[in-house]
Order: structure tokens, then sequence, then C-alpha cells
């Protein structure tokens, strides 16, 4: 099976990676590099949200296909495709699938904690 994930980031500053198996990483917000990722991912979605339409449906996408939701101002707002649009700039929310991309990329970075002594 395929694992799909979720981002989760908040202008708050949390910063999150939830996996459809149920794992995930929590906090990678308090770190410098995910926490930048992620305020650039928040404000970019807080800019192009008026252009989202409201989502009707809140559920995965199919294998091969992304969906990308926003809350702005109280409003889910929620646009979907194919990974290859977005990925290939044939969306016009590609930017924010790309800063997406780019919040897992530095939560990647992120060293593992040191083992307990």
């Amino acid at each position: 099976p395929t694992r799909r994930s979720s981002d989760l980031v908040m202008s708050t500053g949390t910063v999150d990676l939830y996996f459809s198996h149920g794992a995930g990483i929590m906090g990678a917000g308090r770190h410098p590099g995910p926490a930048k990722a992620g305020r650039e991912l928040a404000a970019l979605a807080a800019q192009l949200a008026p252009n989202v339409p409201p989502a009707l449906e809140l559920n995965m996408p199919k294998p091969g296909y992304v969906k990308l939701y926003v809350l702005v101002d109280g409003i889910v707002r929620g646009q979907g495709g194919r990974e290859t649009d977005f990925g290939e700039g044939r969306s016009s929310l590609s930017p924010l699938f790309h800063a997406a991309h780019h919040v897992m990329a530095e939560m990647r970075r992120i060293p593992p904690p040191a083992p307990d002594a």
C-alpha cells in the first residue's frame, strides 16, 4: 500500500507531518529550518487562499493525485489535481505544493534525538 502523508503548518509556528497509517512527526517548528519553511508556507497559503474555492469535502487523494487544503479566516479551502500538474507548474497552487515539499525537506534535515544513556 502507498503511504500518504499530510503536512500541517500553522501560523502559530506549529509544523507537523501526519501519515495515513497513523504515525507522524510533531513539533518540527521548534527547529529553525522547518520553522522558517513553515512560516513561508503559511504566508503563501494566506496569499493564495482567496483564489481557492471552499472545500466541500475533506478527504485524502487517490494515488497520483494531490489535494491542498488551506484554512484562512475560518474557511477551509481546497483544490486537487494530478501530482504531476502541481509539480510541473500547471496548477495555480503549484507554488504552494512546492512550499509544502520544502517544509518536508527541512523536516528530514532534523537530526535524530540522542539515544538515552
